[in-house]
């Protein structure tokens, strides 16, 4: 169903990309999904993502995820429509079950996967996560995992996230949503829990899941063998994420142990 009319751009900045562009107007998708038509900025490109100050601007179209399959079939070949729904950072979160996000320029979720087995359950309990920003998604995965049983109330848990994107500028600022909303879910089920927040290239994160492994497990088993060069594979797999983390933590101490006695 389309959707016309005057569309209200606030005070604030609007992030958006850029899908067709004439003389004077240029159309863009925003993070909401809405197609609108404002005056065209000179130096935009299809494919762009650019702010919109406050202006005067015209709906198009309302909500792309409602869009019709044929209507999209129409607008796809758009570079525009296409730089939306492609992959541009992704998130890792290992629980015990893992599972990957795939998010598009604006930080909204593309994809959901389960990693493991039991990940497919927290997911399938989840509202639609599609479209959805990555701090409403992780919301939702954690309050599903402590639905589950995945998350004690009672005892200490451990939660693992790996961020990776194609813009490094983009990264810190991933990395500080993320942890943000994690430690705030995960407060409200258990204070006594923690987050890990980790950092990795695309072609790290997507190495790891090509063998079958999470990002974070990959991460926290580079980490096991660097305080523990001993330790075998087939050990790291049978870990839990708290295991893991505890483990790696007590090779540092002892290694910061051994440095000081050295200088003693």
């Amino acid at each position: 169903m389309l959707h016309t009319g005057v569309y209200r751009l606030g005070v604030e900045k609007v992030k958006a990309i850029v899908a067709e562009i004439d003389k004077e107007q240029m159309i863009v998708i925003t993070a909401e999904g809405d197609f609108i038509k404002v005056k065209r900025q000179m130096k935009a490109a299809i494919g762009d993502e650019i702010e919109l100050k406050p202006q005067k601007a015209y709906l198009i179209y309302k909500g792309l995820a409602r869009v019709a399959a044929c209507f999209l079939a129409c607008i796809f070949l758009s570079t525009g429509v296409y730089a939306y729904f492609t992959p541009y950072s992704y998130v890792s979160v290992d629980i015990n079950p893992s599972i990957s996000i795939s998010l598009n320029r604006f930080e909204r979720v593309l994809s959901v996967n389960p990693l493991t087995e039991d990940a497919v359950s927290i997911i399938n309990n989840t509202r639609n996560l599609k479209n959805q920003d990555i701090d409403r998604a992780l919301s939702e995965i954690i309050k599903s995992a402590s639905d589950e049983g995945y998350i004690d109330q009672e005892t200490e848990n451990q939660i693992v996230v790996v961020v990776s994107t194609k813009d490094p500028k983009q990264e810190k600022k991933l990395e500080d949503t993320v942890t943000a909303a994690t430690e705030k879910e995960l407060l409200k089920v258990n204070k006594n829990s923690g987050v890990m927040v980790e950092k990795t290239s695309v072609e790290s994160y997507k190495t790891a899941l090509s063998n079958k492994t999470s990002p974070g497990k990959e991460m926290l088993s580079g980490k096991l063998k660097e305080v523990n060069p001993e330790i075998k594979d087939e050990e790291v797999k049978k870990m839990s994420i708290k295991e893991a983390v505890r483990m790696i933590e007590e090779g540092v101490k002892d290694a910061n142990k051994g440095e000081k006695d050295k200088k003693g």
